[in-house]
């Protein structure tokens, strides 16, 4: 047992009994205390740290405890108890708990899918509710790696990665069995959009299809040349980091979202699915811009879409499917604005006035 004399800051050389009160110094905090005698005598008897007097405090206490914790756990003593623990022991204590509670750990899992562990019902319910936890995350805080990049170092293993699967790397192999004929399918055969899209998997046709629709991209109806979309950056006038802006008319609109001081970002979170009315095929729509109520940005009040004027007034006279398009997207948007009591804005060259470069 330690000295009680080399911790008490009174006259040493007096004798003090049980129900004196002494000053001890806390080790963790530097604070001074008065306590009685008797359970200064208590602290310097206990088994761990007994050097390391506290002062009684919630936080000198937490802190003495996980001390306490890391030192046991370096002689390989229980935490609890500070006994020390054979491997044999502990392997006893493992096979134990695996047997009389299977789901303990999450070991039990290796190979197995959640229809496998769980049953289809249970399965279906934990993903929903995964699913779910994951989709408000992203609302409340939005995507964790939004705006981060990969290292060097992360970027080398996802490229040599990618290489193994596409060369057919035996232990990357995907196969599964069809529902329907019962055959072993080969997933990246059938499935990778990298292998149905690569360039020289495609036939001539194919590849002719391809170009035709890039180049129409450019063209109107009567072949004339459209010119291409400006792209770029703006600093945000709050905000640290640039917004990235896809048309003359955006670079417009943000350098006045700017100039006006209002909370505003380029959308990058909000996906509104749309019936695409040339291909007749299920699609997603991204706004331009989102308003917020204020700078903690939070509360989003309009959702705004900027877009040349003969596109959404005069697109009748316009030869271009890029109007109809453009109009299947504005319903769509507004029809979302609607249900889920957002206002909606369309921004032309006509609000844009002095912005808009000629």
């Amino acid at each position: 047992m330690l000295d009680y004399k080399d911790f008490i800051l009174e006259d040493t050389s007096k004798e003090y009994a049980k129900g004196d009160e002494v000053t001890i110094k806390c080790f963790y905090c530097g604070n001074l205390r008065k306590i009685k005698m008797r359970i200064l005598l208590q602290r310097l008897s206990t088994n761990w740290l007994s050097e390391r007097i506290t002062c009684g405090c919630v936080e000198c206490n937490k802190l003495k405890k996980g001390d306490i914790n890391r030192e046991k756990a370096k002689l390989g003593c229980s935490p609890h108890t500070g006994c020390k623990v054979s491997k044999e022991q502990l392997d006893k204590w493992r096979a134990t708990m695996k047997e009389l509670h299977p789901n303990w750990c999450q070991s039990h899992r290796k190979g197995k899918s959640y229809i496998e562990q769980y049953g289809e019902e249970k399965s279906t319910e934990i993903k929903d509710k995964n699913s779910q936890g994951v989709k408000k995350y992203i609302v409340e805080n939005g995507h964790p790696f939004q705006g981060k990049k990969h290292k060097k170092s992360s970027k080398i293993k996802m490229s040599e990665s990618r290489n193994a699967f596409l060369k057919g790397d035996k232990s990357k192999e995907k196969k599964y069995i069809d529902s329907e004929t019962g055959e072993l399918i080969d997933w990246f055969e059938n499935n990778s959009r990298t292998k149905k899209n690569r360039w020289n998997n495609l036939s001539a046709e194919e590849r002719e299809l391809i170009s035709l629709e890039a180049t129409m991209r450019y063209l109107d109806r009567d072949g004339n040349y459209i010119m291409h979309s400006k792209t770029g950056y703006i600093h945000h006038w709050l905000l640290d980091k640039d917004q990235k802006f896809e048309s003359s008319y955006e670079e417009a609109f943000f350098n006045k979202c700017n100039d006006e001081k209002l909370f505003w970002k380029k959308n990058n979170t909000i996906y509104i699915p749309y019936i695409h009315p040339i291909k007749k095929e299920k699609r997603f729509y991204v706004p331009d811009v989102l308003l917020f109520e204020d700078n903690n940005f939070d509360n989003i009040t309009t959702i705004i879409e900027v877009k040349p004027n003969k596109f959404v007034e005069n697109a009748k006279n316009y030869k271009s499917d890029y109007f109809e398009i453009t109009k299947s997207k504005i319903e769509a948007l507004k029809d979302y604005c609607n249900s889920n009591n957002y206002n909606c804005l369309i921004i032309t060259e006509n609000e844009l006035g002095d912005y808009l470069e000629n």
